[in-house]
């Protein structure tokens, strides 16, 4: 089925409208018109200034209404759009708190009241780490101010989680470590400069990470960690 356009659909409401008022003005005038009768001036004005006056009103509605989308597409225009790039450390680095992952804004308007979330299954990270102070839900959260276009800044590693699973990380291979690691996800907050909101959510894999051409001594005594990230979901709240 089409879909009428806005302007299509204000033609058809101000023609109905100016037909009724017709009808109105018609209602009492005789069956057939006598031409040799002198025509009512006074009526036939208040016909032209009705149908004026309506005409403005509709043009007034249509000129806010076009100003709206406008305004509406500019805003758009002017959309943040969140990404974080996959970042390899050193094994013996990881639980440095000075190892940040960066965010970058790749949208061309800045994004502001930015909330980090970092989500996993507490009792099974517990689970691998043994006796630590957790966080009773499961979500490691930090805030920052804003991203600037085309900018960048730096976000922190969950922490209690590395915490928990960093030895299995380091010790265990990659094939090892993805059947015992709880599933981790990212989950970004953020608005846009006109305060509408957006979420975006990245599946996190810890991975192993080896140079092309290291050989198998090299990589026992140099073990780097990759974090890569897919996105999973992006929408307006």
């Amino acid at each position: 089925m089409k879909t009428i356009n806005r302007n299509t659909l204000f033609i058809i409401i101000f023609s109905i409208i100016v037909f009724f008022i017709t009808v109105v003005f018609l209602w009492q005038e005789p069956t057939f018109f006598d031409i040799h009768k002198t025509i009512n001036n006074q009526k036939i004005a208040d016909y032209f200034t009705s149908i004026g006056s309506i005409g403005s009103v509709g043009a007034l509605i249509f000129l806010y209404l076009q100003l709206r989308e406008m305004k509406r597409q500019s805003m758009a225009s002017l959309k943040p759009e969140l990404y974080i790039l996959s970042t390899v450390f050193e094994s013996n680095e990881l639980y440095s708190e000075a190892n940040n992952l960066e965010l970058y804004n790749l949208g061309r308007g800045y994004a502001k009241c930015v909330e980090v979330e970092w989500i996993y299954d507490v009792n099974g990270v517990i689970q691998e780490g043994g006796n630590f102070s957790s966080p009773a839900t499961g979500i490691e959260k930090f805030k920052y101010d804003f991203v600037p276009i085309e900018g960048h800044i730096k976000i922190r590693l969950p922490q209690f989680y590395l915490t928990c699973c960093g030895g299995d990380i380091i010790s265990l291979d990659e094939e090892e470590f993805s059947k015992v690691k709880p599933k981790l996800t990212l989950r970004i907050y953020y608005q846009a400069i006109n305060d509408e909101k957006f979420t975006a959510s990245f599946e996190a894999k810890i991975l192993e990470y080896v140079p092309f051409d290291s050989d198998s001594q090299i990589k026992s005594l140099s073990k780097k960690i990759k974090f890569e990230f897919s996105k999973i979901a992006e929408y307006g709240v």
